[in-house]
């Protein structure tokens, strides 16, 4: 049972997070915007999860629950097609909104019937619940190009805290399951591919990202490396006209393999990286570094690098 008429469908997906969970779906009913509906998707949990969702009893709150484990690609869908309302907002279970998330995306996407997707700034903060980071979107600090794909090629505002319209999941496809570890950054580059729709960016941060044990883990795994793969295959018509990123999807993928011990898929990708974008100082330097045992220099830099980074974006 849900909302009536609903401005806007909040969808979780989840799967054993019964510890998380509830923060979740607490931050979709504390919401300014009273008329939506929240469907949570479990997929297949076994850990108590049905219980803490059920707690709730709130008529705006929709339960779908499998008794397998399908994949968050297929949660992900299985929510969308699920959804009553035209704008449909997408909540991870181990994070939380604030409360004028849906409120503020709608209006951004009650500019104009072309803005097909919009999101706000972002919040991440440690499992200790430290921010460490906030997530500006600063490829739109300008404003918004003709052209979403120079930026989408290399840039994705994730799933988490996005609302997307219906008609776009109508024109482009739903998620793609092929990519599924890929298929945030997967998406947004099919939206911008198709050249009909523009986006909004929110300057205020409204969407918490939590870390926590294991929210890392899938840039590590097999899965992950077959998808980025796929990603890679997928869009190369694409990614050739941006050589310099492809280079680095490419560059990327060689150091996933790496981290598996598949080294010789990682020399493999490294040099295709290489030859592809021969002016990208960074695949043939860490070549070098390589070649010289001094990889572990170069891991270093990079933590280096990160953290100033992060640095950056806690400025205002």
């Amino acid at each position: 049972m849900g909302a009536r008429d609903p401005i806007a469908s909040v969808v979780i997906t989840t799967f054993n997070r019964a510890d998380l969970i509830g923060r979740a779906i607490a931050s979709a009913l504390k919401q300014t915007a009273h008329n939506i509906e929240i469907i949570v998707v479990d997929d297949g949990s076994t850990d108590g999860t049905d219980s803490i969702v059920r707690s709730f009893g709130d008529p705006r709150l929709t339960y779908v629950r499998e008794t397998i484990n399908r994949g968050a690609v297929w949660a992900a869908n299985r929510g969308v097609e699920l959804a009553r309302a035209d704008l449909i907002a997408n909540l991870d279970s181990d994070d939380e909104a604030r409360p004028a998330w849906v409120e503020k995306l709608s209006a951004a996407m009650s500019e104009s019937p072309d803005v097909g997707m919009a999101w706000p700034f972002k919040a991440l903060h440690l499992a200790t619940g430290e921010t460490y980071a906030v997530v500006r979107s600063r490829p739109f600090r300008k404003g918004y190009p003709k052209s979403l794909v120079p930026i989408m090629t290399w840039w994705t505002p994730g799933w988490g805290g996005v609302m997307v319209r219906r008609a776009v999941f109508d024109q482009i496809g739903l998620c793609d399951a092929d990519v599924s570890h890929m298929f945030d950054r997967d998406l947004p580059l099919r939206f911008a591919v198709s050249a009909k729709w523009t986006v909004r960016v929110v300057p205020e941060v409204l969407y918490d990202v939590h870390d926590h044990a294991g929210s890392h883990l899938a840039s590590l795994s097999p899965g992950f490396i077959s998808s980025l793969q796929r990603f890679i295959e997928k869009h190369e018509s694409t990614l050739a006209s941006y050589p310099r990123v492809h280079s680095m999807w490419l560059y990327r993928l060689a150091r996933a393999c790496y981290a598996l011990g598949r080294d010789a898929e990682g020399d493999a990708w490294l040099w295709r990286a290489i030859k592809t974008w021969p002016l990208a100082g960074k695949p043939a330097a860490y070549w070098a570094a390589k070649k010289c045992g001094l990889e572990w220099a170069w891991n270093r830099a990079g933590q280096a690098r990160q953290s100033f980074r992060t640095a950056l974006t806690l400025r205002p």
